[in-house]
This record gives C-alpha cells, structure tokens and sequence, in this order.
C-alpha cells in the first residue's frame, strides 16, 4: 500500500518540499528560482536542452533559475518520491550560489549530502526549521561546489 505525502518548510526566500506522488507540474518548467531536487525512487528522466537522461535514486539534480527543464516521470506516479530546495537568489549567499549554480547538473549523493536531506525531513515540524533550512542550503551549496 502506498501512502501519498507531501510536507513543506517556508521562508520568504526559501521553500522545502519533501513528497511522494504525482507532481503538480507536468511538461517543461521555466521558473524565476533555482532549484535543486533530490530523486529518492521512482522512475523518471531528467531533461534539458543539453542533459536527457534517466535519473537513478539518490541524484542530486542542480537546476539554475530560468532553465527549461523536464522531470519526465515514468510507470507508477505514486512511486515518485522526492525532495525539492526552491531558492531566489539571497544577495548574502550570491557568490556560493553563483558557483553552485551555473548550469544544470546531475549527480550522485553522497552520505553527507543525504544528512542534510534527512535533517531537513526529521525536523518538518520544529519551530526552528526555517534556520536550519538556511543552514542547510548554504551547507548543500558548499557541497556542490567541492
């Protein structure tokens, strides 16, 4: 039996997702924020104007603001488990996320970036959670560009 979520953490700057099931956007994206998602399951592509390629578990993908992309997802919807950063650029943190985000990526994680997704899910409802969210961020932007 699979049990559909979706759960959020919010800043002004700054919006968490952690979820599984159907996305609400279908087809290619064109957003004014950055954005980086972490595929935990399912079966699904990543697609750009320069990247097509099937997204295997535990990718980090590295999406710069205005790129048009597609997370084409494939068989079963409900198996689609992910979790997404949306970010604006936060004129503190310009210089890290210019260097993180200059072109779209897909990676393999490693344990230290799946801790601060872990973090992040575990403390969904901690009434400190918009700290750690930009602690997090910052930190994940730091791994990035290692």
């Amino acid at each position: 039996m699979n049990t559909l979520f979706e759960h959020h953490i919010k800043t002004e700057d700054i919006t968490f997702k952690y979820a599984k099931g159907r996305s609400v956007k279908f087809g290619k994206e064109f957003h004014i924020f950055h954005e980086i998602i972490l595929f935990i399951d399912g079966s699904a592509e990543f697609i750009t104007e320069s990247i097509h390629t099937k997204i295997p578990p535990n990718s980090l993908i590295i999406i710069p603001k205005e790129t048009y992309h597609q997370v084409a997802i494939h068989d079963k919807q409900e198996e689609y488990c992910r979790c997404l950063i949306n970010f604006y650029d936060i004129p503190e943190l310009s210089g890290l996320i210019d260097k993180a985000m200059k072109h779209p990526i897909i990676m393999q994680t490693d344990k230290d970036i799946q801790y601060l997704f872990k973090k992040l899910i575990k403390n969904l409802a901690d009434v400190n959670s918009n700290q750690l969210l930009k602690s997090v961020l910052v930190l994940l932007l730091s791994e990035i560009t290692d």
